[in-house]
């Protein structure tokens, strides 16, 4: 002990969390994405598969911006339509063509009748 843990009391124990392992350590600008659509999809982490996924979550990124949880809703919804995905590319059009949760504050109160 020293002498802040007197004055103050001794710390709270703090777990630390831990370590997810990512396939995509190579293409750090698009990592969460890519984390996001492998652990989803379950698809297989060979080489070519990572590479395709990435160069699908940079056009994802350049088109929607860095939001695992936008691809995340697009994903769940293209597997109930059972749309086909290949990459988050796949996701672009619909991560565009529905609004997001924090849009939906600002409709009005008879857009909600339709």
């Amino acid at each position: 002990m020293n002498d802040a843990d007197l004055i103050l009391g001794p710390k709270k124990h703090v777990e630390m969390p831990g370590l997810k392992r990512s396939h995509f350590g190579r293409y750090p600008d698009v990592q969460e994405l890519c984390d996001t659509f492998i652990e989803e999809m379950e698809f297989n982490t060979d080489s070519y598969t990572i590479r395709q996924v990435a160069a699908g979550a940079r056009d994802f990124r350049r088109a929607i911006g860095n939001k695992p949880d936008t691809l995340l809703r697009a994903l769940k919804r293209m597997k109930q339509k059972k749309l086909t995905i290949a990459s988050p590319r796949s996701c672009i059009t619909e991560a565009r063509s529905t609004p997001e949760e924090d849009t939906q504050k600002y409709r009005l109160p008879e857009d909600y009748n339709e």
